[in-house]
């Protein structure tokens, strides 16, 4: 089984199954979504267990990150509230063996 994370400027993450049947078919499942608390989620960083979101929020004053985690059944779970970050994030990287991020904007 492999879990795929997307995100989508409609609004929504959304955590999928890809796994392969006994036969060889590929299934492709969709495990949970969820509603961003900004717009325009885009991307997504793993670091850890982790998975930071980026929501570039265009026509508002900041973007922000939002921390998820995946729980044992695939479900995606936000960990904490968002925290403000300046307008347009568009890429997160973790360093420093996941205690820090970098945001580019």
């Amino acid at each position: 089984m492999v879990n795929i994370i997307v995100s989508s400027y409609a609004g929504q993450i959304t955590s999928l199954s890809l796994r392969q049947t006994e036969d060889g078919e590929q299934t492709l499942t969709k495990l949970s979504v969820i509603n961003s608390p900004m717009p325009q989620p885009s991307w997504l960083e793993k670091s850890g267990e982790t998975i930071f979101l980026a929501n570039e929020n265009f026509a508002g004053p900041n973007g922000s990150l939002l921390p998820l985690k995946i729980n044992e059944t695939g479900e995606l779970i936000a960990t904490q509230q968002f925290m403000n970050t300046p307008a347009g994030p568009v890429s997160i990287v973790a360093f420093n063996q996941g205690k820090a991020l970098a945001v580019a904007h």
